[in-house]
């Protein structure tokens, strides 16, 4: 997913350092986090991705269409935790 039309970059454009607890999503051959979660530096949730908007993946007719309605997906079922976390 770092290539599109043989070009590198489109998905994922760097990367970013991830704190010790962090959840780590997606990294490249070389072990540099591109995207993260960190639960644990604050009282909610962090999600750092070193590339493209992930919810501009729409209407494109490729396999990349389903990167935004997963994130939609993951953040939805990532609000719900918190608030049942909460009541807790």
């Amino acid at each position: 997913m770092t290539f599109k039309k043989g070009v590198a970059g489109f998905f994922a454009r760097g990367y970013h350092h991830a704190p010790q607890n962090a959840e780590i999503l997606l990294s490249f051959k070389n072990g540099k986090p591109v995207t993260y979660v960190d639960r644990s530096s604050t009282n909610g949730t962090i999600l750092v991705h070193a590339g493209r908007d992930l919810l501009g993946y729409t209407d494109e007719n490729k396999s990349t269409d389903r990167i935004r309605p997963q994130f939609l997906a993951w953040l939805e079922k990532e609000i719900q935790t918190l608030k049942e976390d909460g009541e807790q």
